[in-house]
């Protein structure tokens, strides 16, 4: 009996002991696959694509249906770059675990890095509603609306992940983000500050207070927290990019009285230059000569343009008064010269309020607004210009009998050498002085793009770049032009100077 009794007890022990090693086996395998999702997850952190998938890879490896692992390898995989394997571990993740809202959130993500936000919203709708107090899941809804220039949806989301989280460092710095496109500068600092305290090794947190600061021109401090911004990652390519254009805007800062002097003389002296125009007899005499023609069979013609139809003056008297408008249709284009850039700057005030309340109605980005408003008021301000100088002339001319004979307008140079023979001698050189600062500004802002022109960015230039790259070019070329006359002319009358009489 006690032989037997032995023999059962040890078969019992073996038994036991065999369903404590079973047990264990799969205890230990999901010990050492939260470990390689959590190794991945912090090398996903830190931008270490190829790390973190590897780690996921061996997660999936050793517990195939781990979902979890499945997603964030997809986010990687979308971070490298490779939508194609990221939206089918996407799927697979899904397949695994329909009902888990981390995977809709983290498929959610896969499609925003695509930046294909209209099918990443489902995907966070899914989230929330598997699980409503998902605070990532609202937190990174409110980011796609942002990005769809939905800002008041965003804010709304920001709000309600931080009532559910209010650890969320992150957030609180994309609603400062959001509440600095709407122009609420206090409430965005204080969501900056937050998201600092809330996390101070926060990279994100620090670029975004820096770069409301730089917008308020306090370029110490946006460098101060781009710096931190470094310290905290060394591998945040944005703080780098923005510290060095902090320190550019900080070092053109220097020059700001200095164009403003500039340009304040250059107003004054287009204005000096209209006035006296105006005012004198015989300014631009050279110019209002050049609207006269006397042709063949004696009979004097006037040229309202200089080039085109022509009209007949049929005496003295008509004559001197087409004379006098002539003057002072130059005295009123230097004018124009000034007080047009004044009423493009006054309506663009307004131009850009309407443009901020219509962005997320009618989906633009903030540069588009700009461009849109700059160019409008443009538009608005050269067409009524042009519309009363039209309309100016007709009056001018009205009653007169057309001449047969076309104008031709005199070469280009030639138009350079009166304005230089008719203008003061003080304005032409605040005229070049305007001419060097302008050629200088192009060429720096064309060394400030050298970057962008670098062929790892061609394709993700925005067309507001290339736009300022075309303008950048347009002015050395036109402004080189004016130079080279100018040099040439200077050569002529040294030369004159020195023949002998």
């Amino acid at each position: 009996m006690m032989k037997k009794s032995n023999i059962g007890t040890r078969v019992f022990l073996s038994v036991v002991l065999a369903a404590a090693l079973l047990g264990a086996m799969p205890g230990y395998a999901d010990t050492r696959d939260a470990d390689l999702v959590k190794q991945g997850a912090d090398a996903l952190k830190h931008h270490q694509y190829d790390t973190a998938i590897a780690r996921f890879s061996d997660a999936i490896r050793l517990v195939p249906e781990d979902a979890e692992a499945w997603s964030e390898r997809g986010e990687a995989y979308a971070d490298k770059g490779d939508s194609d394997r990221a939206l089918a571990d996407c799927a697979q993740a899904v397949k695994l675990a329909p009902s888990s809202s981390e995977v809709y959130r983290r498929c959610g993500n896969v499609y925003f890095i695509a930046e294909d936000f209209q099918r990443a919203i489902p995907n966070y709708d899914t989230a929330i509603k598997r699980d409503p107090g998902n605070a990532y899941a609202f937190a990174d809804r409110g980011s796609a609306y942002g990005h769809l220039n939905q800002t008041d949806r965003a804010i709304a989301d920001y709000d309600r992940a931080l009532t559910l989280d209010p650890s969320l460092s992150s957030t609180y710095a994309s609603r400062g983000n959001a509440w600095l496109r709407k122009g609420d500068f206090d409430r965005a600092w204080d969501d900056f500050n937050r998201a600092v305290e809330a996390d101070p090794k926060n990279a994100y947190a620090y670029v975004s207070r820096g770069y409301a600061a730089a917008s308020r021109y306090a370029y110490d401090d946006a460098i101060a927290d781009y710096d931190q911004a470094i310290r905290v990652d060394p591998t945040y390519k944005d703080a780098y990019r923005y510290r060095d254009l902090a320190l550019e805007r900080k070092s053109d800062s220097r020059w700001g009285y200095i164009y403003l002097v500039l340009f304040g003389v250059g107003m004054l002296a287009l204005l000096f230059a209209a006035f006296w125009t105006y005012s004198s007899p015989t300014a631009f005499s050279h110019g209002v000569e050049r609207h006269f023609k006397r042709i063949p069979d004696g009979r004097l013609v006037f040229y309202p343009r200089m080039k085109g139809a022509g009209y007949v003056v049929p005496d003295t008297e008509k004559e001197q008064a087409l004379r006098l408008f002539a003057r002072r249709s130059w005295a009123a284009a230097l004018a124009y010269g000034v007080l047009g850039p004044v009423l493009m700057s006054v309506l663009v005030l307004p131009s850009m309020a309407a443009l901020t309340w219509l962005q997320p109605r009618i989906g633009i980005s903030t540069a588009g607004a700009i461009f849109i408003a700059s160019v409008g008021c443009v538009s608005v301000v050269l067409a009524g210009g042009l519309m009363a100088f039209s309309r100016w002339r007709r009056a001018a001319v009205r009653g007169l009998v057309e001449a047969a004979e076309q104008g031709e307008p005199p070469p280009s140079d030639q138009w350079n050498n009166d304005f230089v023979l008719d203008i003061p001698v003080a304005v032409r050189w605040i005229v070049f002085a305007v001419i060097l600062f302008v050629s200088f500004q192009s060429l720096k802002g064309l060394w400030r793009m050298r970057h962008d022109l670098s062929v790892a960015r061609l394709e993700s230039m925005s067309w507001f770049g290339w736009v300022c790259i075309a303008g950048y070019l347009f002015t050395l070329w036109y402004c080189g032009k004016l130079l080279i006359y100018a040099a040439r002319q200077r050569g002529r009358r040294t030369g004159r100077a020195q023949k002998p009489a």
